[in-house]
């Protein structure tokens, strides 16, 4: 059941450009802001097999003040370091993230780390979201102004719309959480003809990222009216042109429609709480190295099955959106489709859905398990995740024969 009483709270970001072409903007964007010094992120790759930075720098007239290249998956500690002390030396006034969650998230991250002063390992571990099952979660305050963001897309992740960043702790071997909506880019460029260079396997990925934001969504014991709305209409918009990017299809009318429903996906989850699947994706980047798209490959479907005693109502809507013909089903009957019709629709993309897929052991099981319960989404799943043991039997489940 939807709330019909409660609060919408709308992001800090301004400003969203999209479709192909939309690239030759960002001068626009970053006129927006005033900035005079932009620094520049993104992965190596990009960098060197793209013209995507000659586009950028051109766009804002020869402005860039430097480039930081060494992007890399799950965001480490050690490249928030190096990245915030590059920016810092450039005396960067806004920061530029060229690709998916991984770029976003470290732009968000080196804007915090400026703002809070860190400067090595102990810095992360103060400016961290704490939570320990069974008491109220510990959101570090971030006093002032922080340098704006403003984030190219190259992937579907949709990370670029949120105020909260994870960073791998390779002492403790999971992801911490940092939030604050003074993190949330500014402005966002959303352009098909970007994807072009990314992989399939990223592409489609990254959208079944954006299937876990609206399915999480729904189940959400916070969903209101307006973030159901918006989750549906981007869960719709992905069944229907997602496949159409399979084997490198890279139609801009397929691509934008993807990018916006991504981020519909993603418009409104400060207001909604997420659950289980986010949570271990979290803790399987970090301890396994598994990427964040494979991440919701493999737990979505056996997290739906998980919480269906609590989400019948929007899992037999997910269903008829998946394609189900529900009409002459009961609501218990069409939720019980939704969850294997999640997965083959996954399994339709040629991706992965099982853990062992992915490079999972049996052995990693106990220790994911651990670290998800000390993750502050799994405390707010919409069915209570009341014990370790079901959160290794859940992954159990998903490793495969």
């Amino acid at each position: 059941m939807t709330l019909m009483r409660g609060t919408f709270r709308n992001s800090m970001q301004r400003t969203v450009r999209f479709g192909a072409g939309s690239l030759e903007e960002i001068g626009e964007v970053v006129d927006e802001l005033g900035a005079k010094a932009p620094f520049l992120v993104a992965s190596r790759s990009l960098v060197r097999n793209t013209d995507m930075v000659k586009t950028i720098s051109d766009a804002l007239g020869g402005r860039l003040v430097g480039i930081f290249d060494e992007t890399v998956a799950h965001v480490p500690q050690a490249t928030v370091l190096a990245a915030t002390a590059a920016a810092r030396e450039a005396r960067a006034d806004v920061l530029i993230s060229l690709g998916g969650g991984s770029a976003s998230d470290l732009t968000k991250m080196m804007s915090l780390g400026i703002a809070k002063g860190i400067r090595d390992a102990s810095g992360f571990d103060q400016a961290r979201v704490r939570y320990t099952p069974g008491e109220e979660p510990v959101v570090p305050p971030v006093s002032g102004d922080l340098i704006p963001l403003v984030a190219v897309a190259t992937t579907l992740s949709a990370a670029e719309f949120s105020g909260f960043a994870g960073v791998t702790d390779p002492v403790r071997q999971c992801k911490d959480l940092f939030l604050d909506d003074k993190m949330t880019p500014y402005g966002v460029i959303l352009d098909a003809e970007l994807l072009k260079a990314t992989p399939d396997w990223l592409l489609l990925s990254s959208g079944i990222r954006a299937v876990d934001h609206c399915v999480e969504v729904m189940m959400s014991s916070t969903a209101q009216i307006f973030t159901n709305s918006l989750s549906s209409d981007a869960l719709q918009r992905l069944v229907t042109y997602l496949p159409r990017l399979k084997d490198g299809g890279r139609d801009h009318d397929d691509v934008t429609n993807c990018q916006l429903a991504c981020w519909e996906s993603f418009f409104a989850l400060s207001n909604v709480l997420l659950g289980l699947s986010h949570g271990l994706g979290h803790q399987l980047g970090a301890r396994c190295g598994v990427p964040h798209g494979y991440t919701s490959c493999v737990t979505l479907p056996h997290v739906m099955e998980f919480n269906l005693p609590v989400t019948e109502e929007p899992q037999s809507h997910i269903a008829r959106m998946m394609g189900v013909h529900t009409e002459l089903m009961t609501t218990s009957e069409a939720a019980l489709a939704a969850a294997p019709a999640v997965g083959n629709f996954i399994r339709s993309l040629g991706l992965p859905t099982t853990l062992k897929e992915v490079g999972v052991t049996e052995a990693d099981l106990q220790g994911i398990a651990d670290d998800a319960m000390q993750d502050l989404v799994v405390s707010t799943n919409p069915r209570q995740v009341e014990s370790i043991e079901q959160v290794v039997n859940i992954l159990r489940s998903a490793l495969g024969a």
